[in-house]
Parts: structure tokens; sequence; C-alpha cells
């Protein structure tokens, strides 16, 4: 079964007026989305309180760009997931450049620039800052999509961007869950070791 992404840009183009009428059919949609916790942390209230209260107002502040994926199930379009993108740098303390490998430092050097000032690498990527599937009866019910799926549509639209606007990695963080770790390693992440975001997150990033 087939799946088509749009963008809440595309659902809310228009002057303000335009805008200010589609938004509540737009909320009839994210409000359609239900979550589910692996570990039983807030993480998965995070997932859903950002699509529903947050994705808008960050689209429209040029913050972040949400992702909606659909599937048509009984002539009706279904949402079954969602992801979130926001063009933002990577930061490697020195920290955390002392705990990884030589040659995966070697290769974040080649990439990144230093800051007088301070022994920060900064380096320009692409965090997938949300990604979720929905777990509703009614987008289950399509059996249209995967989680592995829905992260390669999310590195494919990375992939446009930076085909665009260059960006050499991508990034996220997730909760520190031997699931989810083995989940992004097998689609090609590189964990931070022994990194802790202050969301109390794990990081691993990919090489475009």
């Amino acid at each position: 079964m087939t799946v088509k992404v749009i963008s809440l840009s595309e659902l809310l183009t228009g002057d303000k007026q335009e805008v200010k009428r589609k938004i509540p059919s737009v909320l009839n949609i994210l409000n359609s989305f239900e979550t589910i916790s692996i570990s039983g942390s807030e993480s998965a209230h995070d997932v859903d309180l950002f699509l529903k209260n947050k994705s808008i107002a960050f689209d429209r502040q040029n913050l972040s760009r949400t992702h909606l994926v659909f599937s048509q199930f009984k002539s009706k379009q279904i949402l079954v997931g969602y992801f979130t993108i926001s063009n933002k740098p990577l930061v490697f303390t020195k920290r955390m450049l002392d705990k990884i490998s030589n040659t995966l430092k070697k290769k974040l050097y080649q990439k990144g620039e230093t800051h007088s000032g301070n022994d920060n690498l900064i380096i320009q990527g692409y965090l997938i800052a949300q990604i979720e599937k929905n777990y509703s009866e009614e987008a289950l019910a399509t059996k249209s999509i995967n989680g592995n799926d829905l992260l390669t549509l999310a590195y494919e639209k990375v992939l446009e961007g930076a085909n665009i606007f260059g960006g050499s990695y991508i990034w996220i963080e997730y909760e520190d869950v031997d699931r989810l770790r083995e989940f992004y390693r097998k689609f090609g992440f590189t964990e931070i070791k022994d990194h802790t975001s202050e969301n109390n997150l794990k990081m691993a990033i990919l090489k475009i």
C-alpha cells in the first residue's frame, strides 16, 4: 500500500485569514494521532503534545517542518505517522569528542568548524526532532507503514534539503532503550557513546 507525505506548510498555504480558516480542519487531522510509550516514560506524551499543540506554530515560525504521512484506506485518507525536521547544527563539545573513536572524530573534523573561545566542533546538519507512527485503531488497520518505512521517508526528505542547502549529517535523540538504540543502529546511525542530552536522551548521527 502506498503512502503520501504532505507537509503542514502545504496544508496551510494562503494569507493569514485563509490559514486561520484552514487550521481547525488540520487540527482535526492531528487530533486523530495516538501514540504509545515503549518505556513508560513521558516521551510518548511529548511526541503527541508536539504534534497537536506545537507543530503548527513551529511551522509558521520556520523553526521546523512537520510532515504528515497518509495512507488511503476504505476510500479515506488516514494519518499513519509523522516526522519533524529542523535545520539545526550539531555541536560536539571536547568532552563528547574525547569519547568517540579516532576514525569518527577525523570524519567529523573534515565536515565541521571550530570557533575561537572554546573547543566545540560545529557541523551543519539536520535534526529529526520528532518521528512516530500513529497507533490509533484506524491507522493500524491500514497496515501501511512500519518504523523503518517512516524513518526512510524522513531520511529521503532530509536528502532533498541537503541537495539544495547542503549539510553533512542527520542527528536524532531518543530514549536510552535498547530497542530504540538497535533500531537506529540498523538504519546506519552511530550512537555518541556516554553522552546524554539535557533532556536525558541519547544521541546518534548518520552521514548524509
